[in-house]
Formats: C-alpha cells, structure tokens, sequence
C-alpha cells in the first residue's frame, strides 16, 4: 500500500517542479514565442535578413531622441556591420569617433528590442519597415520610475551596399 501511495506521490512532485520550472521561465523574463510583438520580431528580422547587403554595408539616417544634446538627425554609416561614420545630416559635421556609440546599426536596434521584450515595462515601442523589416522606430524606458532615461532612435534606411554610394 505505501508503494501505491509514492506512485501518486511521483506525479505530484513532478507537477510541482513542472509549475516552479515554468514560473521560473516567466520570471526570468523569456517572451512568450507566440505572442504578436515576438512574431512581429521574428517576421521583420527575417525580411532585414533577405533585404540586407551582402556585405553589411549601408546608411542610415538616424535620430536618437533622448535627454541629451544632441537630437538631429545624423547620417549614419555601416561598414561591414559597425558604425564608422556619423555626420549632422542637415550640415555635414561630423560627430566625434566617441559619440558613434549613441547611434545603432540595424543589427544593434534588433538586439535593443530583444533585450528590452525580456525586461518587463522596458520597450515603449517598436516600429518595422513594412518590406524591409528593419526597425523603423525604437523606443525604449530602461527604468520605469526615472524621468530622464527614456531613450528612441528614429531610423530610416538611406542607402543599401557602398556607403560612398549616397543615391
């Protein structure tokens, strides 16, 4: 009889674990597969994949809204998938090599969104091309209770391939 009684009891304890393995999975952070934004995710990086250069080369123009200085927009070029230049689209400045981290390659403003789906209250809003899937508009809130950390970058694609191809 007390065989029978642990056979029921197996279950249970399996059931248990089951329940904890899942809250676990939801506390972590892990965003559902299913759900509309991870499908609408998943759809435009696969467009951005068909649609990038083979050689990760292209210009984006960009605008990084945020509380800081600078918020025009800026002509920002990929070579080979990492921002080498950054110049004021409207003058032809260029930014210092240091502020090249404030802008974000397509591949970077993927991962923005990626990181920000597993942090719950974090990703504000996401836009995508509606042929080329990149993300078009990126806005994010890293702490919801701070009043100054909200950041977004508007994003439009100039050029695909050489970069010294402006058309």
């Amino acid at each position: 009889m007390a065989a029978s009684r642990r056979a029921r009891e197996i279950p249970i304890v399996r059931l248990r674990r089951l329940a904890l393995l899942m809250l676990l999975l939801v506390a972590s952070g892990c965003p559902d597969p299913m759900s509309p934004e991870q499908v609408a995710l998943e759809t435009a990086a696969a467009q951005w994949r068909a649609a990038r250069p083979s050689n990760d080369s292209y210009i984006l123009l960009q605008r990084r809204l945020c509380f800081c200085l600078r918020t025009d927009q800026m002509r920002v070029t990929v070579t080979r998938g990492k921002v080498t230049d950054v110049v004021d689209a409207e003058t032809g400045a260029a930014e210092p090599s240091e502020a090249h981290a404030w802008y974000r390659t397509v591949d970077q403003l993927f991962t923005e969104v990626r990181t920000a789906q597993r942090t719950y209250g974090t990703l504000r809003d996401v836009t995508y091309h509606p042929t080329l899937g990149y993300p078009t508009l990126v806005s994010i809130d890293p702490i919801a209770m701070a009043a100054d950390d909200e950041v977004a970058w508007q994003t439009t694609l100039q050029t695909r391939g050489d970069p010294g191809n402006r058309n």
